[in-house]
């Protein structure tokens, strides 16, 4: 039957892999805690602090188990750049698959920043410096909500702090080379994307978390026209399958993300 076909298809996608099967535990463990509870969890024979359960469990299979930031590099030394660390589960990828990388990573909520930090620590990466800044276009400061999980952003429609921030293009621009640059910042992307477009052709490697807002100008178009231009090769991928999207389109309310796409870009000569 077709049905079983699917179903065990999509069991043994798990299963074929040690962290898929690791995923499956931890679905089962702790797939019924409630949100944004705090716990403690052994995770490859540490111990890992979780702020909340449901975003951990999704950035865990898309981090080990779909391997989202895995990339090619003859750098024995590979420079990343970590943008939106949360709590540092794609740091301990980054070092479990490039011992020797160079990390400089940044978490926008101070409180995620310190468990992000800890959490590194915990796994013995001591060469890796987590700070608590904003990813954005300039350095004065950028108004935020924070929801103690994973989307703090600047189009968030509560109570919003003044986050201190960093200039992504300052940071590029101290390396001649960075092979690996990750952006996940909730909405802020097209802005630092646009402001540091001429030091991209620094980055071998690029992921971006591309986010549309209701209410908010599509910026999309923006984006591949940067990576084009720094010639880029790019793939996109949503995680987000709605059913009748043609219904959905413009619905949401003011605010609410509309669109959440994952943008992979490796740059290419021509």
């Amino acid at each position: 039957m077709l049905v079983l076909k699917i179903i065990f298809q999509r069991l043994f996608y798990y299963l074929r892999s040690a962290e898929g099967r690791t995923f499956l535990w931890l679905c089962f463990w702790l797939g019924h805690k409630k949100s944004q509870q705090p716990r403690k969890i052994r995770l490859h024979k540490k111990y890992l602090t979780v702020i909340d359960v449901p975003s951990f469990l999704w950035q865990y299979e898309e981090i080990f188990v779909k391997q989202f930031y895995r990339f090619q590099t003859g750098n024995p030394r590979p420079i990343i750049i970590d943008c939106g660390a949360n709590i540092g589960l794609s740091i301990l990828y980054f070092k479990k698959n490039y011992p020797n990388s160079q990390i400089i990573a940044f978490e926008a909520d101070a409180q995620i920043a310190k468990v992000a930090q800890n959490n590194v620590l915990q796994y013995g990466y001591q060469d890796v410096k987590v700070y608590a800044q904003a990813v954005w276009k300039d350095g004065k400061g950028i108004f935020i909500q924070l929801t103690g999980a994973d989307s703090a952003s600047i189009f968030g429609k509560g109570e919003k702090t003044l986050i201190p921030s960093v200039r992504l293009k300052t940071i590029l621009q101290q390396f001649a080379q960075i092979d690996m640059l990750k952006i996940d910042i909730e909405g802020a992307e097209t802005e630092v994307i646009t402001d540091c477009a001429e030091e991209l052709i620094r980055v071998q490697n690029l992921f971006i978390e591309y986010h549309d807002f209701a209410g908010q100008t599509q910026t999309l178009q923006n984006i591949l026209q940067i990576l084009a231009q720094n010639q880029f090769t790019y793939w996109i991928d949503s995680p987000k399958n709605l059913n009748s999207p043609l219904l959905k389109i413009g619905t949401q309310p003011p605010s609410e993300m509309s669109l959440q796409l994952n943008i992979f870009a490796k740059r290419t000569s021509i």
